[in-house]
């Protein structure tokens, strides 16, 4: 639904917070409209954007509010040629006049409003006396009725003259009640004159009825301007209704007398009016063809097609083969062949010529017709348009004859209708849709259609328009005594009442301090919204409410949103029962107690700061968000045109009606007459009778001391803050708590409701009241309140009634007396309760809280229907000390960090993640959370994201905050895994929970969930924000000095604030969810001979994903390691722990491979081709990077830092040497690099089931040359997958079980880039002395040097694996039979299955970020936009063309079939969407500057989007487009990452982003490879910046 948010304070400074990442093409303004109004905040003419624009920051503006409404507020932009402008969603706020009473403000939700009816009040002399007893029953707004002169029937609504002031008021005066000009202006002063006075000396404000869209039907100007309403000459479509009525009218003149008073004689009129008024009348000649005159129009117009003719019509020729041809035609010609004449007389449909005869032109069947076949059929096609025609009136006619029915019947014989009597001239059989004029200028009659209103009709649609045929068919409850106005859709549509409305709308707002627009739901909205525009121009402050009756709150929404209107009206009486009425008083305002703050109070200032200040992904805007809401209510107990509770349930339930009411976080009403206890509804129309003046001695009786008590205690609710509320029922009996944050404070009411007397029943036990009739009701076995009460403010019950004794005063209008028996005070226990169990707090004998008994327990007594209770509590002062203590606790930033000193990167793992699974193998596990499952993470991530979203929507009957309040356990959890975690760095932090959850257990239960909340969030955001300063600086660079954590720590770095470095805030949050992976569960190795160089931590382990691999011989992938390390590891700054990696997986090298499952190095797995070139480019990596950074910081010499990784030490597990079991990390390089150029022919260690139940026994032979043509490496079989694409098939059903799915033998074009990356730094490092080898021996003998070899392999690149266009094939080593897609790179080279070279697959992306000097900057512009084009999704990278037979995108591991290419999962890289791939398509657009081509005759073939010309940029526009090109491709990653439970991206998806059950959730490569992309980007930026 769309909602509005709601500002109250005034003035108002919008700030909106640009994302300008999300616009990828040029903005054209931002603009703000505020009804007609239009408020441009920025445009391509000029800006007040204050920051420069580098890509990566997103942007704000400010502007100062000064007008009180409803603001809508959206973006445009185009493309950069400009040719389509778009529009984003509309956002809407409003802000509430601030009403103020004698110079103090009036809380909206502090209104009491009482109804007057105006022409019950009197003459102007006893007005102030209505006022001063409404004022006394703390009434602060009188709504009045329209002051205006009335019409012939006297009702409230039917307003004679919009611009005079009924005369009658003013009776007293002669002087006043003329007639003229000057008497005019002076009732509207005298007028002005009682309402200022209600405001000054009684603290009144008026309200006034507007009524916009209809006129009393006597009403003097209709003659001269009939063109204000809707007649037959400017609107001739109701010319039928016309008809029928005066048919209708003419049927009842000539029936008076018949008194139709049963459903037998209904009947009988109803067949009469349908033979003698709907049959004569032919009405259907206004539906249907004349098909005669038709026909004759054809014969002299239709020329058939010449036969010779070339033109085709953009018609569709139907084929006789066609099933129903004639019936297709026919639909056609209905739906676009007919046109009416705007005359819509009998007969004016007709056939749209142009139309249908393209149409039969191009219908083959009709074509082949003589000149006389063609007329026959011609006419079948009319009469069967006219067949269907001719069921749309009868169905018209059908729906005529029920409404009539419905009218007759319940006006004439239901027993709750009115009982109209015999048909007279005054009641009519029936009302009439028309009021007749005679026109001052033609003589002639004029027709003007009544107003009325149609039950859940859609307010959208004037329902006198020509779109609706509401009148014809008597679908409109009409109002006989109002013309219905019509405005059209502009004031020069009809001057004169557009110009006469908006000076009745003016005078008004002069006068009153508030508006009820009348029948809102049938003004049209562009008509209000200029009367009001107009009225608050004349009263700037002007409150705005309506009562609608749209039938949905969707469609509330939108007259609310364009209208500006401040609340809606609503009705306790509509409630249906106790449960309904409770419910309403709930939804229709105020927050559940114990919500979460969305604001801080001044005590807790000093909270907030350091809370913004300990959130590391914040954005530094320093500003409240607006939340959508409903609108606000007028909650009435009653309002004057609906029943009383005397009619409508029992007298006795006006008391706890009212008191609910009264209790609602609202503006709450009533109407007069309700507290007199009128027996009921005053008639609008015909009352004449006037209100009687009550005395001291009325309001001394009845139900008024107690209206006036529950007036000023709503008051009091809102000017004290009570915004919180909790409702409670059992059986008829409501409890409503209103509770005050800022006083700790709370006022109850317990309301037994009277919806109907109580039945006696002698058998029912479980009745435990008595009314004294012997009649039983039921009441709560005890009410149970949750704090200390206080006092008791009143008890008070409807004891008697008498309205057996009412009578009718002809002259005033009295109540039904009742006996009232209401005590004060303590003297409530003597009739209504007593306290069962009262509050307690016990302590033990170290005076330490051990339990609390903060529930005080109220059982009632006599308590019948109609009773009340209202008493007042407050939270124990133990439980308000506890909660200070807390809240100055987190507020001391400097003691929480201060237990964080010692704290690492691996303790952070510990404290705020580790999944379930990897906590059970450690001996823990996870926190169950009852009706919701396992958190993702044992640590504070779990409990931090969750309760971060359930505060956000304040969804106190969320799971987690059930849980909380229903006992420690997550408290304990929390704190004791922390404590058992045998961490002493994390012990500190431990206790600092422990001691805030000791606090919060002293709490009342239901605020437990809040200040839980509270302490969770600040702990987590100490705990990310000591996180990242453990970082690098690529990471702790900040986007803005708010979202710093206070410099307490001593390890990790930190940069001064500046855009032009940022990293932004996704870069952090990819950060912190690489935390997640790196963590002690399942050893690395389990030979500590490895790992003890590196300390106490060095067995950790870097989990692939969770949960799937995260612990036993799952968690540890060679190839996943190192595709990650570099953006997971190294580019948060953890050198060491990225050194303890390459060390680990080093020592199991074996046959010149890593493993690439490493199971602790006790039976690792060596099937992967590429895992070992993963490895060496990770410690390439980590030389570039640790080189790059200790050279900045000074800290060494570039050398020392290579040399230092090369020269560590490694334990081989599988050494080639026993007596030598050490090897150096250069031994290692060296040794790979020999290996290969030699050749690796093994056969797996274990090979058989034992490793792997699937594997045919072929696939268990590695095989690996070099070719020494080309210097490509070529591998693998048809029986095994030597890379990443890894699938195995599982189905024996289909029958791919143990066959690869991708087996990518040869040469795969990854591997063949990351061997030249690793001659060529190799080659540099020997140069420089850090690398003492140069070459490796070949098989045949001879030497091959690192830089031969990598010439050898530039050579040959691009003519082995690109594809180019047709006329550069010889050029190529193409063979065009399994060519598929040209202008890009193949896969592999070499593949047994050759057309699998030929596959358009992501992994190029790879070897064009790892070695771009291989590849032609023109080919790869191409390749990358036609990846952009065919393989790029919403987050992650196709893994084949969809043009591909292969393709398949959607993988479901767990699904077997019989279709062998996605059986048990067999497509797992044939089609789904990886994410890790994404990170390497972002550096490929950044390392071959994808925005610039190469030539102007290089033009990339679909433009890469530019930021903004709009928005200011810093000296080179092509750095910043590209950080927004990248930004702006990452916008979908950013709103994953932030709704995951696990803070993290997927391993992949399924066809076009959508959720792959079967992936991880959390993968460690998809981090890994995005945050090496922004680095890279990073990099370029700090080159750049400090370059200029």
């Amino acid at each position: 639904m769309a909602l509005v948010s709601y500002v109250s304070s005034f003035p108002v400074v919008l700030k909106l917070p640009l994302l300008i990442q999300s616009f990828i093409q040029t903005i054209h303004h931002i603009q703000m409209n505020h009804s007609n109004a239009t408020i441009l905040l920025i445009s391509n003419q000029g800006n007040n954007l204050v920051q420069e624009y580098h890509g990566n920051n997103d942007l704000f503006f400010e502007k100062k509010i000064e007008r009180y409404g409803c603001f809508d507020y959206y973006v445009e932009w185009s493309d950069r040629n400009k040719k389509i402008v778009k529009k984003g969603t509309l956002g809407t706020f409003q802000i509430n006049p601030v009403l103020t009473i004698g110079g103090r403000e009036l809380q909206p939700d502090g209104i009491v409003l009482q109804t007057m009816l105006t022409k019950c009040i009197g003459t102007i002399d006893q007005w102030e006396s209505h006022i001063k007893s409404a004022a006394h029953l703390g009434y602060n707004m009188i709504h009045y009725t329209p002051v205006q002169e009335l019409g012939a029937s006297g009702s409230c609504y039917s307003i004679y003259d919009q611009l005079t002031i009924a005369r009658s008021i003013f009776a007293n005066n002669p002087e006043l009640s003329g007639t003229g000009a000057a008497a005019d202006e002076t009732r509207y002063q005298q007028l002005g004159d009682i309402i200022d006075l209600a405001e000054r000396q009684h603290g009144v404000l008026g309200m006034i009825d507007l009524v916009w869209n209809h006129t009393a039907n006597n009403s003097p100007w209709l003659a001269e301007h009939p063109e204000a309403g809707y007649t037959i000459e400017n609107s001739p479509h109701l010319k039928p209704a016309a008809v029928l009525d005066d048919a209708l009218e003419e049927f009842s003149a000539n029936n008076q007398g018949l008194h139709v008073d049963s459903l037998e004689l209904l009947e009988t009129v109803l067949g009469r009016i349908s033979e003698e008024v709907i049959t004569p009348l032919k009405l259907w000649q206004y539906y249907v063809l004349d098909v005669a005159k038709e026909m004759d129009i054809f014969r002299t117009t239709y020329q058939p097609p010449n036969a010779t003719d070339d033109y085709t019509p953009p018609f569709i020729a139907l084929s006789p083969k066609i099933a129903n041809e004639s019936q297709h035609l026919v639909a056609s010609i209905i739906k676009n062949g007919l046109i009416r004449d705007a005359t819509y007389e009998r007969f004016s449909m007709h056939v749209n010529l142009d139309y249908t005869y393209d149409l039969l032109n191009n219908t083959a069947s009709f074509k082949m017709l003589t000149a006389e076949e063609r007329l026959a059929k011609y006419e079948d096609y009319l009469r069967l348009v006219n067949l269907t025609l001719y069921r749309e009136y009868d169905a018209d006619v059908e729906a005529i004859q029920s409404n009539i029915r419905e009218r007759i019947k319940y006006e004439r014989v239901s027993s709750h209708g009115p009982h109209l009597g015999p048909i007279t001239n005054v009641r009519p059989l029936l009302s009439s849709y028309f009021t007749k004029v005679r026109s001052p200028v033609t003589g002639g009659i004029v027709h003007l259609a009544n107003n009325g209103w149609i039950y859940n009709y859609n307010p959208s649609v004037d329902f006198a328009s020509k779109d609706s045929k509401a009148y014809f068919r008597r679908d409109v409850i009409i109002w006989g005594d109002c013309v219905k106005m019509r405005y059209g859709s502009a004031p020069a549509d009809n001057p004169w009442l557009w110009q006469h409305m908006k000076s009745y709308t003016e005078r008004m707002a002069r006068i009153f301090h508030a508006i009820r627009i009348d029948n809102c739901h049938s003004t049209p909205i562009h008509v209000a919204q200029y009367l009001l525009d107009a009225a608050r121009a004349v009263r700037p402050f002007i409150y705005v409410t309506c009562e609608l009756f749209t039938g949905s709150e969707e469609a509330d929404s939108v007259f609310v949103k364009r209208l500006g209107i401040n609340s809606l009206i609503r009705e306790a009486m509509q409630c249906h029962d106790s449960w309904e009425l409770g419910r309403v008083c709930h939804r229709y305002g105020g927050k559940p107690i114990g919500s979460f703050q969305s604001t801080i109070s001044s005590d807790d200032n000093d909270y907030q700061h350091n809370i913004n200040q300990m959130n590391p992904t914040s954005q530094p805007y320093n500003v409240k968000s607006l939340k959508p809401t409903l609108p606000p209510a007028l909650f009435m107990d009653c309002t004057h045109d609906n029943p009383t509770p005397m009619q409508k349930r029992t007298i006795t339930d006006t008391l706890p009606n009212t008191a609910v009411v009264a209790m609602a976080v609202s503006a709450i009403g009533s109407t007069r007459g309700y507290d007199e206890i009128y027996p009921s509804t005053i008639d609008l129309v015909n009352e004449t009778r006037t209100y009687q003046q009550l005395t001291e001695q009325h309001l001394k009786g009845s139900l008024f001391p107690v209206k006036q008590l529950l007036n000023k205690l709503h008051i009091e609710l809102a000017n004290d803050k009570y915004t919180e509320v909790h409702i409670h029922q059992e059986h008829n009996v409501i409890m409503i708590q209103r509770y005050s944050p800022s006083l700790n404070k709370s006022i109850f009411l317990v309301a037994h409701t009277a919806f109907e007397i109580a039945k006696h029943d002698n058998d029912n036990n479980n009745g435990n009241g008595n009314n004294g009739n012997g009649n039983v009701y039921q009441l709560p076995n005890v009410i149970q309140v949750p704090c200390k009460i206080t006092d008791f403010i009143v008890g008070a019950n409807i004891t008697n009634t008498y309205q057996e004794h009412w009578s009718r005063s002809e002259k005033l209008l009295t109540g039904v007396h009742i006996d009232v028996d209401i005590r004060y005070g303590d003297r409530i226990f003597e009739k209504y309760c007593y306290i069962e169990s009262d509050y307690n707090l016990h302590h033990n004998a170290n005076l330490k809280y051990v339990k609390f008994n903060l529930s005080i327990l109220i059982k009632l007594k006599e308590f019948p229907p109609g009773s009340i209770l209202v008493f007042r509590g407050e939270v124990p002062q133990e439980c308000t000390q506890a909660r200070d203590m807390l809240l100055n606790i987190v507020a001391d930033s400097k003691r929480l960090y201060e237990t964080m000193d010692k704290v690492s990167l691996i303790d952070m793992n510990i404290l705020l993640f580790r999944h379930n699974h990897e906590e059970q193998s450690v001996g823990g596990g996870g926190y169950n959370i009852p009706n919701y499952g396992m958190l993702p993470f044992c640590g504070l991530q779990s409990f931090a994201s969750l309760m971060e979203r359930v505060s956000e929507w304040n969804d106190l009957s969320h799971p987690i905050c059930g849980n909380v309040r229903d006992g420690d356990w997550a408290m304990d959890y929390i704190v004791q895994r922390l404590i058992s975690s045998s961490r002493p760095a994390l012990q500190e932090f431990a206790r600092w929970l422990a001691d805030c959850f000791t606090l919060v257990k002293r709490l009342p239960r239901h605020f437990i969930p809040k200040y839980f909340h509270v302490v969770i969030m600040t702990a987590y955001r100490a705990a990310t924000a000591k996180a990242l300063s453990l970082m690098s600086p690529f990471i702790t660079t900040v986007a803005a000095p708010s979202s710093v954590a206070p410099h307490h720590h001593h390890h990790g770095h930190h940069a001064d604030y500046d855009f032009k470095h940022s990293s932004g805030w996704f870069a952090r949050a990819l950060a912190l969810a690489s935390i997640q992976f790196y963590g002690i569960v399942t050893p690395l190795i389990s030979n500590s001979q490895v790992t003890n160089q590196f300390g106490p931590d060095g067995s950790a382990s870097l989990a692939a994903g969770l949960p799937h691999f995260c612990q036993g011989y799952m968690r540890a992938w060679g190839r996943d390691t190192f595709i990650a390390l570099r953006g997971l590891m190294l580019t948060t700054g953890r050198y060491q722990e990225s050194k303890q990696l390459l060390v680990g997986f080093g020592s199991a090298l074996r046959f010149g491979l890593i493993p690439n499952l490493l199971d602790s190095g006790t039976r690792p797995r060596y099937n992967s081709r590429d895992s070992v070139w993963w490895w060496i480019k990770a410690v390439q990596d980590y030389c570039e990077m640790i080189t790059a950074v200790n050279t900045a910081t000074g800290s060494g010499s570039r050398h020392d830092h290579i040399r230092e990784l090369l020269e560590t030490k490694v334990y081989r597990l599988f050494p080639n040497d026993p007596n030598q079991p050490y090897s150096t990390v250069h031994d290692l390089l060296q040794e790979v690099l020999q290996a290969h150029a030699t050749g690796i022919h093994f056969r797996e260690p274990h090979a058989g089931r034992e490793i792997d139940d699937r594997m045919r026994d072929e696939g268990f032979n590695v095989d690996i040359d070099l070719n020494l043509a080309t210097g490509f490496l070529y591998g693998g079989n048809l029986a095994n997958c030597g890379t990443w694409m890894d699938k195995m098939g599982e189905s024996h059903r289909a029958h791919n079980y143990g066959d690869p799915a991708t087996p990518r033998d040869g040469a795969p074009i990854e591997i063949t880039a990351m061997l030249y990356s690793t001659l060529q730094w190799l080659t540099t490092l020997n140069n420089s002395g850090l690398f003492r080898h140069d070459t490796v021996s070949t098989k045949d003998g001879n030497v091959l040097t690192f830089r031969n070899w990598a010439e050898l392999i530039r050579t040959n690149f691009e003519k082995h694996y690109y594809i180019p266009s047709s006329s550069e094939d010889k050029k190529h080593v193409i063979n065009i039979s399994f060519v598929r897609r040209r202008y890009v790179y193949k896969d592999t080279v070499g593949s047994k299955n050759q057309y699998s070279d030929y596959q358009f697959r992501p992994n190029q992306l790879v070897a064009m970020s790892f070695a771009p000097e291989l590849f032609t900057r023109d080919h790869v512009l191409k390749t990358l936009d036609i990846t952009t084009q065919y393989l790029v999704g919403p987050l992650g990278i196709k893994t084949l063309d969809p043009n591909d037979t292969d393709y398949h995108p959607n993988y479901e591991n767990s699904a077997d079939s019989d279709y062998r290419p996605t059986a048990r999962g067999f497509n797992y890289h044939n089609g789904p969407e990886w994410i890790w791939l994404y990170g390497f398509y972002l550096e490929s657009l950044i390392k071959f500057n994808h925005l610039q081509p190469s030539s102007p005759s290089q033009q990339s073939l679909s433009p890469s989007p530019a930021p903004s010309p709009i928005i200011s940029v810093s000296s080179s526009s092509t750095h910043v487009a590209m950080t927004h090109l990248v930004e702006s491709l990452l916008l979908k990653h950013k709103d994953f990452i932030s709704q995951s439970p696990y803070v993290s991206l997927p391993e992949l998806t399924n066809h076009n982003g959508s959720p792959c059950k079967d992936s991880c959730d959390s993968q460690a490569w998809s981090i890994g490879t995005l945050l090496a992309a922004l680095q890279t980007l990073w990099i370029t930026a700090q080159q750049h910046y400090h370059h200029i």
